[in-house]
């Protein structure tokens, strides 16, 4: 996956990233569209949206610690 950018992506784009990657997990970013829209956040929106994804993990269990660790790798790409 590409380094994150240094502007803000539009929020359709987290909210797209979001609601695929809290019903699919880390199969999501197996999705070229989803790679794409990881690259396009910026390091504060992969910061959110990776606090976000902590706050559903109880709801939804396809959040797993290995989908946070890995879009976490992301900020340090």
């Amino acid at each position: 996956m590409n380094a994150p950018t240094a502007q803000h992506a539009p929020e359709a784009t987290v909210d797209a990233l979001m609601y695929d990657l809290r019903e699919r997990g880390l199969a999501a970013l197996s999705i070229r569209t989803n790679q794409v829209r990881l690259a396009a956040l910026s390091l504060e929106q992969i910061k959110n949206t990776i606090k976000r994804l902590d706050g559903l993990r109880a709801r939804h269990p396809a959040i797993t610690d290995d989908l946070l660790l890995t879009i976490d790798r992301c900020r340090h790409a």
